[in-house]
């Protein structure tokens, strides 16, 4: 199988021709593009199936009997219907060209790929149809015999796969198809009778076109992401919605008011599938409808605001403008449906489907009083705040569009909110739309240069972050930053440009106490504080970092002393301390000597180094604590001094003694 059906007698060694697309050769016709090829279990038949059904031949071929009649199973892209005559419908199918029903018959109308197609809504004899690429054709017989209405060779412009058509509904010989440009018929698409009423400047093509049922002048058209609009029958055009991020399926104009057009769309961008337009800006009303593609929306006149959107799933409607949808597909297969058309004069809509062949319905004929909803709050409001959306109806059964069953329901959340009410006979009514607006705020937290427990006498900078456009502090301060001194509880309200306000969370600033005054000794050339919770030593002034104990050997001869904490950063200050390294090393007599040493308080230094300029002499007791000093001149000869220790305590002492010069260190022991 491929195009045609072919067989061999003698295991593939020759071929032979049986049957033919379209009867060609003398061959029996069966249907192109072969898909499979079954015997049955007797050998006896031979099925085949293809796009056009299923043919089956008991002779080997010689002859064929289709038996697809019966099975809904045509992939229909567009239907059309017809006011005058209602049981007449004409369906465009991929594969089995244009086809139309009429006393529950269906016939054959054209061959090819069956797309766009329309009826004149008051002449049943009128069809329009078309195959790819923008080919149409016309019957004036009912559908026996269809001629070149208008195509690429005419317009010299590309038409879309499946390229679209319209009627004028208020002129019907008024005829209009869509290539890359919109082009019009006033003779019912007479080929001598086209001419093209825009200039858009693109090469792509047309998808939909949508006329006003309430005035001829509005005319919409699109191609898969533009749509334009005309108010003057297509002398002028303006541009309404670029680079539309969902493929445009169709195009539906309300039916009073032509300057409210609704749109359907494909692809799967959640919450964006039906959008109206209502002369100046766009409405997403595409609510609680699955994410899926939908492929056309139709409007239904004498209604309140009815919309129907056919899907990949089935079929759905909305009224009132609540944009809160309801399944319509009791009884309809799940599966994609591409066009929905409504005859009033039966009342029912008809449902095109890709596979399932030609679905009708009753049109949906509740009109209850729109349930009106009563607000309690701002709609525009702070995050954190609430409106409260009532029902002021009583009615049997309440849904919300965001799934709460209650009469009223406390709002937090931004949307678009609607009502649905039952008045126990089944029907429904719809209320408007309530749109929520939720300013969002910055969180608001504090933050401080160190922890919140301060000394006395010390601050502590408390800041608030950005984001808003005013700070209040418990302290009645208004700046962003704030340095406390005082110990308390303090809090910041902040307020948004807006008007919208946050509260922080409590910081509360503690007074903690300061340490005593610590004391430092020499112990053994290690300096030795008083105890306390926290240490930090200090040499010449500057802080050493790695030290944190309680004692601490220097390595360095200089001036130390220690700050001590019991709790937080109150740090109390020692007084300083000279400490000279190796204090203990006594030097050769050569130098220096004592006598006696130990001694009861009385020493005899005798110096024998030529010291020479000013000399000083400092003795230190073994806290670091100066006990005597004193300064001369020396001409740098050898010479005694007596240093008297008897007024101080017993232990050992630090004579140092220092010149231009040299420095020496001499241990002195009392007894």
């Amino acid at each position: 199988g491929g195009v045609n059906i072919w067989r061999t007698p003698d295991q593939g060694n020759n071929w032979v021709l049986v049957s033919h697309w379209y009867g060609g050769l003398s061959k029996p016709m069966v249907h192109a593009d072969i898909h499979d090829l079954v015997y049955s279990a007797t050998g006896d038949t031979l099925y085949a199936t293809h796009d056009g059904g299923i043919d089956y031949t008991r002779d080997g071929g010689a002859s064929w009997k289709n038996i697809t009649d019966g099975m809904s199973i045509t992939q229909f892209y567009r239907i059309g219907t017809c006011e005058a005559k209602t049981d007449l419908i004409i369906a465009g199918a991929q594969d089995n060209g244009t086809s139309y029903s009429t006393n529950g018959k269906w016939l054959h109308g054209q061959a090819g790929d069956g797309m766009d197609c329309a009826i004149d809504p008051n002449n049943p004899s009128r069809l329009y149809a078309s195959v790819y690429d923008g080919s149409f054709s016309r019957s004036t017989d009912g559908g026996k015999n269809f001629t070149t209405m208008v195509n690429s060779s005419i317009t010299n412009q590309t038409g879309a796969w499946v390229s679209p058509i319209a009627i004028d509904p208020n002129n019907t010989n008024v005829v209009y198809c869509g290539f890359t440009d919109l082009w019009k018929s006033h003779l019912y698409g007479d080929p001598s009778s086209w001419k093209k009423i825009s200039n858009f400047q693109t090469s792509n093509t047309l998808r939909s076109i949508a006329v006003s049922p309430s005035n001829s002048n509005y005319i919409y058209c699109a191609n898969l992401s533009t749509i334009w609009r005309t108010t003057d029958g297509g002398t002028s055009w303006t541009m309404i919605q670029s680079n539309s991020d969902a493929s445009i399926t169709s195009l539906a104009v309300h039916a009073t008011n032509p300057e409210i057009l609704y749109v359907s769309k494909s692809g799967y961008s959640i919450g964006n599938k039906i959008l109206k337009y209502d002369g100046t800006k766009w409405i997403n009303l595409s609510g609680n409808l699955p994410n899926v593609p939908a492929n056309w929306v139709v409007y239904q006149k004498n209604s309140p605001d009815r919309i129907y959107a056919a899907t990949d799933v089935g079929v759905y409607f909305s009224d009132y403008g609540s944009n809160m949808w309801e399944k319509y597909n009791d009884g309809l297969p799940t599966m994609v449906v591409n066009e929905l058309e409504i005859n009033y004069t039966t009342k029912k809509i008809r449902a095109g489907t890709w596979g399932r062949g030609v679905w009708e319905v009753d049109l949906v004929d509740c009109n209850v009083a729109i349930p009106n909803i009563k607000i309690t709050g701002n709609t525009t409001m702070c995050s954190g705040d609430s409106v409260i959306l009532e029902a002021e109806t009583n009615a049997s059964s309440y849904l919300w569009s965001n799934g709460e069953t209650t009469k009223s329901i406390v709002v937090k959340k931004e949307g678009q909110y609607s009502l649905m009410i039952d008045d126990g006979s089944g029907c429904k009514g719809k209320s408007g739309v309530v749109s929520v607006i939720v300013i969002s705020v910055p969180n608001l937290s504090l933050s401080t240069d160190k922890e919140p427990g301060i000394c006395e006498g010390d601050s502590i900078t408390i800041s608030a972050n950005l984001g808003f456009a005013s700070y209040k502090w418990s302290s009645g301060e208004t700046t962003r930053k704030i340095v406390v001194k005082t110990p308390g509880a303090y809090t910041c309200t902040a307020t948004t440009k807006d008007g919208c306000s946050k509260t922080t969370d409590v910081i509360n600033v503690t007074l903690n106490p300061k340490a005593e005054k610590p004391t430092l000794k020499n112990v053994d050339d290690v300096l030795v504080s008083t105890p306390a919770a926290k240490y930090r030593w200090y040499f010449n002034g500057k802080l050493i970092d790695t030290v944190k104990t309680q004692s601490y050997k220097p390595s360095k001869s200089g001036k130390y002393y220690v700050e001590v904490a019991e709790s937080g950063d109150c740090y109390t200050k020692s007084d300083e301390i000279d400490y000279i390294v190796n204090s203990i090393v006594e030097y050769s007599p050569e130098f220096v000597s004592v006598s006696p040493n130990p001694s009861n308080g009385l020493f005899n230094v005798q110096f024998n180094n030529n010291l020479s300029g000013n000399v000083e002499y400092v003795i230190y007791n073994a806290t670091g604590a100066k006990v005597y000093t004193s300064e001369e001149y020396r001409a740098g000869d050898v010479y005694t001094k007596q240093f008297n220790l008897e007024e101080q305590a017993s232990g050992i002492y630090m004579l140092v003694v220092k010149s231009h010069a040299k420095t020496f260190y001499v241990k002195l022991i009392k007894r």
